[in-house]
């Protein structure tokens, strides 16, 4: 698993590159959080067009972190969900509880609206 992140605008966008499963979550969880906390983002993108694969243990890194992002009033969402994933996406919830927009270009200008 690669995570990558960039700034765009006031939002933190984070790149996963691979398999998000329970041998990459712990380390994922950590670098996506230093990562939050360092630059103090409240609008996080989780961009999910690279990952090729997600299991129980990969949602419970996205949970925890919209947790944490939601509890200090901020926004997070997730794009970029491809067939691949999209079933386990649904099935866990995860499309219920984060904003889902089709791409970065959406989000952004979606919470510029607000």
């Amino acid at each position: 698993m690669k995570i990558t992140g960039s700034i765009r605008k006031d939002t933190l966008v984070l790149y996963f590159n691979g398999e998000l499963d329970h041998h990459a979550a712990d380390a994922t969880r950590e670098s996506i959080d230093n990562m939050i906390q360092r630059y103090r983002f409240s609008k996080v993108i989780f961009n999910l067009a690279e990952l090729s694969f997600i299991d129980s243990s990969g949602i419970g890194v996205f949970y925890g972190r919209r947790k944490i992002i939601k509890l200090d009033g901020g926004r997070c969402a997730i794009v970029g969900i491809h067939q691949g994933i999209a079933r386990f996406i649904h099935v866990s919830g995860l499309d219920k509880m984060f904003e889902i927009y089709s791409d970065e270009d959406e989000a952004i200008s979606a919470w510029e609206e607000l």
